[in-house]
């Protein structure tokens, strides 16, 4: 697939956690076939283009220029991205089938979303982080925090797949508005066990590795490490990474007194703050704020055990098991990170054994591999989609069984299977045999038979592709499929419950058609009969369009099948009007989603008419299913 990645830093030109999971994300999509552009600013001081990934097309839009100031991020730069990842969206996203972006700072994401259409490419999210509004306040103030709280909640309200590392952040991003379920990625750590051999650790040194910016707080780390040296005088501390606050830290150092135990050693190679890991007492981070933690596994991978700090936001101490593989600070003053990191100094060689063995038992669900395999396999479900997208205006003839499938899902298709159940639930019997008229590709019917399994079901439907893919696809013990047109064949069926979707307005000899429905209906027998609604302005039009082009659609006229119903022997028990949102609604927003069910009934605004009807009783009887009367 053609794969485009978007994110403001790349690794090693910046270094982060978000950084190394786009890095390695990008090399292994690559590495696997796909051709992977990655879009990004450029960072390097003096540096005309951004560092480059083998098999990776890495194209740096605009200059950084100060990401930060005041100890915040600004907001030109995430701006300025924006607008040109936009530009180059609008002249090549026909280049792409997927455009996979973080979340923030929002402003690319914004533009892959308004040219998605355009483009027709998939857009994939993946959020770190997810702030709430009490945070977005304290981070920005009171007036540009509300703004950014309602970007961030526009973003969650986009139509995109999206991705969180946490728990936490997932069950943030459904509470800010996202429709669907987020994937939560299993683990982003690229590698596999290499703990330290004993004699190379260091029992005194304590290790930072990420970004010197305001919420990572290393000046509560330095203070909480100065008041641990109170106890054991022999512990170090070295602090790996770059950022505004560097300076600062810089600074509390010296005047601290602890210039000859603290090391600011700034920006380091990567496998050089790996092997500072590796030979680590511990490592220790205060940061406030975390999507995931990354630092905590690779820390893990190296048998060193972590402190991190309870909060809120931190999503860190889901990494972090008390006592098993490092110790979790109640709160950043210097007393508690003290206490924290002394419980682990003090436990040595125990707890690195204990981290050794958690590392171990969690391989699976912290290596990039799996995370991997869910993403390449939600590519090819994003492709199929857009496939099934391209056959918008066709009819269920022209439809592969394939397309028709996953074109009758969604939202739309969920509501009529949960109508079909409850009147299946108030009306069949253990024994009873279901039938579907016109059921195509059999997905629904499948779904049913697998809730009852004390029912028989049977598929019947015109279409021969759509049969041969049902039985291939759909067919289980109590679950079968016919090839019949009822209009002119009567199979040797009885059934106690039979429903249709969308069927009647394609038959054009409707009194024949219905007398076959009679045929292999029992006396008595529900038939629960789903069609168009050809009172809503949206039905009408869209049915009228397709009739213009010469497909196989009409209007349901339901004065028309209400008079054939009584001469074919059907009684009218129910009718009413059903279905507020349209077929190509895949998740209806949670904010209008309680209004379906009153708004529904009115007869503009529902979708389809739904009748509850009733086969009149005759002298005949029917016996049972496989013989006729």
């Amino acid at each position: 697939m053609r794969v485009c990645l978007v994110y403001d830093h790349l690794f090693p030109d910046t270094i982060g956690g978000g950084e190394r999971w786009f890095r390695d994300l990008a090399v292994e999509l690559a590495a696997a076939g796909h051709d992977v552009t990655y879009l990004t600013m450029r960072h390097r001081r003096q540096a005309t283009a951004p560092s480059q990934l083998p098999g990776v097309k890495v194209i740096g839009l605009t200059d950084a220029g100060r990401v930060y100031a005041d100890e915040r991020r600004t907001l030109g730069p995430p701006v300025r991205f924006g607008i040109a990842v936009g530009r180059h969206l609008a002249r090549h996203g026909r280049r792409y089938d997927v455009v996979h972006t973080a979340a923030f700072p929002y402003f690319p994401l914004l533009a892959a979303s308004v040219l998605r259409r355009r483009g027709g490419y998939a857009v994939v999210v993946d959020w770190f982080e997810v702030w709430t509004r009490g945070y977005w306040r304290r981070y920005g103030g009171r007036l540009v925090g509300t703004v950014g709280w309602l970007v961030q909640r526009a973003c969650a309200r986009v139509p995109h797949r999206a991705h969180c590392l946490s728990r936490m952040h997932a069950a943030r991003l459904v509470a800010e508005g996202y429709p669907g379920e987020p994937v939560v990625l299993p683990g982003i750590y690229e590698g596999g066990a290499a703990a330290s051999d004993l004699s190379g650790v260091d029992s005194s040194l304590v290790v930072y590795a990420g970004r010197h910016v305001r919420e990572k707080r290393i000046p509560e780390l330095v203070r909480g490490f100065a008041d641990a040296r109170r106890r054991h005088p022999d512990l170090r501390l070295e602090l790996y990474g770059d950022g505004p606050e560097r300076a600062h830290v810089q600074s509390l150092v010296d005047r601290s007194g602890l210039d000859g135990n603290v090391l600011v050693a700034g920006p380091r190679k990567e496998e050089d703050v790996s092997t500072a890991l590796g030979r680590a007492a511990c490592l220790a981070t205060a940061s406030e704020r975390e999507g995931y933690g990354l630092v905590v596994v690779e820390a893990a991978a190296r048998g060193t055990p972590s402190v991190v700090v309870a909060g809120p936001e931190n999503a860190a101490t889901e990494l972090v098991t008390e006592g098993v593989n490092g110790a979790i600070a109640a709160s950043a003053r210097a007393e508690d990170i003290a206490a924290a990191i002394l419980r682990v100094v003090e436990t040595g060689p125990a707890l690195r054994a204990s981290t050794e063995r958690w590392f171990d038992e969690h391989a699976d669900t912290l290596q990039l591999d799996r995370s991997l395999e869910l993403i390449k396999e939600e590519y090819e479900t994003l492709q199929a989609d857009a496939s099934a997208a391209g056959s918008a205006g066709r009819t269920h003839f022209e439809l592969t069984p394939a397309e028709y499938e996953r074109r009758r899902r969604g939202h739309l298709g969920r509501r009529r299977q949960a109508l079909v159940r409850e009147a299946i639930a108030a009306t069949a019997r253990p024994g009873t045999l279901v039938l579907e008229i016109g059921s195509g590709s059999g997905e629904m019917l499948d779904n049913l038979a697998g809730d009852r399994p004390d029912l028989d079901f049977v598929g019947l439907d015109v279409d021969e592709r759509m049969i041969e893919y049902a039985r291939s696809r759909h067919a289980r013990g109590n679950v079968h499929f016919e090839l019949a047109d009822l209009g002119s064949v009567r199979p040797a069926l009885a059934a106690d419950f039979a429903f249709s979707v969308d069927v009647l307005h394609h038959v054009h000899d409707l009194p024949s058609f219905l007398d076959g429905v009679r045929a292999v209906l029992r006396d008595g027998a529900t038939w629960l009969v789903i069609e168009p609604n050809v009172w809503h302005p949206y039905i009408f039009w869209s049915q009228s369009r397709m009739r213009r082009a010469g497909h196989d659609e009409d209007h349901f006229r339901p004065q028309r099948f209400e008079r054939s119903l009584q001469r074919s022997g059907f009684d009218v028990i129910d009718r009413r009007y059903a279905f507020l949102f349209p077929g190509w609604i895949e998740e209806a927003p949670r904010a209008v989603a309680w209004l379906e069910p009153p708004l529904e009934r009115v007869r503009v605004l529902g979708g389809s008419v739904v009748y509850r009807l009733e086969r009149r009783p005759t002298a005949a009887s029917r016996t049972p299913y496989g013989t006729a009367a």
